[in-house]
């Protein structure tokens, strides 16, 4: 554009206005043509029309043709020409600079225009992708308490079956025939057991867990507990003790079968992680929060700070336990705080290292006043309104 402004100024223009020179006047149509041919270009290949570089372009066009007219008509000294004739090299050097910085800002914003509307599209096809996602894992959450039902029963039936075997209802049994009755009966109990889980994930995700929440003893639970367990540890010479803390009041506001199952999974995760020494079990009152502290500390085979973090997630293990013991599902926990933090607890683990055991501590609520947690959409039923959920 500047070529052709600059080609019409000083060979038509100009020569008419001072001089009357008009031979080229006649080239003046050959002139428009090309003229619009490079504004044409221009508006295609380099923005022309675009405000910020019309607005450089003009503004340094203009500052250019009053210099050029006023060196060219001036009758100053020739060291004022000199002066004029530089600074109107200057203005057309940085003139120049002027409009390439503009172009290169106009080019760079129409840059970070793109990219945002490109992150805009990613944005949306991220939140469309997430929503597939929820609903797919919906669906599996369904289609597992869906299969989970449907085994229930026959397992049921297979446990139910080889405890009768096993305790002689049908008669005697050799020792040929006892011994894969009591492999029946503990994969069958292994087998229920996990459905169980598996039946508890699903409704503690669709959010339909209902908790009755009523007084608790817990020092009486965990002495039943102990009670309940102690064979099995015998039977892998450990230890188990109840460490009884004698007078005062260890009642909970709580849901007595789910905290019955926490503590459960706990021991049993205690036994089978221990190869030698024993579990203490011991509880504490901390009168200041109101709550209660269950510790259930083994000599097993401990946890690194790494498999701490992560234990309580879903399907994971630590990783010298997935060597101890390959049969475990790695929800166990994962169930177990969802359901004690749902009732106002919580529960964190405590361990020196690998080989050195590990402590579970369970701090439960004695207060009353138990609301539904932010995030979980729970249902909860007291002593005065049951089974009528709020």
């Amino acid at each position: 554009m500047f070529l052709m402004i600059s080609l019409m100024f000083f060979t038509i223009s100009l020569p008419v206005a001072l001089y009357n020179f008009t031979n080229f006047v006649p080239f003046a149509p050959l002139y428009a043509l090309l003229f619009v041919i490079f504004i044409t270009y221009g508006v295609i290949k380099h923005q022309l029309f675009n405000a910020k570089v019309l607005a450089a372009q003009i503004f340094v066009f203009i500052l250019s043709i009053v210099f050029f007219a006023k060196t060219v008509s001036s009758n100053a000294a020739a060291g004022d020409r000199i002066v004029d004739g530089s600074t109107f090299i200057a203005i057309i050097l940085f003139g120049f600079l002027l409009v390439r910085s503009v172009k290169e800002e106009v080019r760079s914003r129409e840059k970070i225009q793109d990219l945002a509307k490109r992150l805009t599209e990613s944005n949306w096809e991220l939140a469309r992708s997430n929503e597939q996602l929820r609903i797919i894992d919906q669906r599996k959450s369904e289609f597992v308490s869906i299969v989970s039902h449907q085994l229930r029963t026959p397992i049921t039936a297979i446990k139910g079956y080889a405890s009768l075997l096993l305790e002689k209802s049908y008669g005697e049994l050799t020792e040929e025939q006892r011994l894969p009755a009591e492999k029946i009966f503990i994969s069958a109990e292994r087998l229920a057991t996990m459905v169980t889980e598996f039946l508890d994930i699903s409704k503690i995700e669709q959010g339909t867990m209902v908790y009755t929440f009523l007084p608790v003893d817990v020092r009486t639970m965990l002495t039943e507990l102990q009670e309940e367990f102690i064979k099995k540890a015998e039977e892998k010479g450990l230890t188990l003790k109840f460490i009884d803390p004698g007078a005062g009041s260890f009642v909970v506001t709580a849901d007595e079968g789910k905290i019955r199952q926490c503590f459960s999974n706990i021991i049993d995760n205690s036994i089978k992680y221990t190869p030698k020494g024993g579990i203490t079990i011991s509880i504490e009152k901390d009168g200041i929060k109101g709550t209660i502290l269950c510790r259930i500390k083994d000599t097993g085979i401990g946890l690194s700070q790494e498999d701490i973090h992560h234990l309580f997630g879903k399907f994971t293990r630590g990783t010298e336990g997935q060597r101890h013991n390959t049969e475990g599902s790695g929800i166990g926990l994962y169930v177990a705080k969802k359901m004690i933090e749902a009732q106002h607890g919580n529960i964190w683990i405590d361990s020196e290292g690998p080989g050195k055991g590990t402590t579970f501590i369970i701090e439960l609520s004695t207060k009353a006043g138990i609301q539904e947690v932010p995030g979980e959409k729970l249902s909860f039923q007291n002593r005065n309104d049951m089974g009528r959920p709020k």
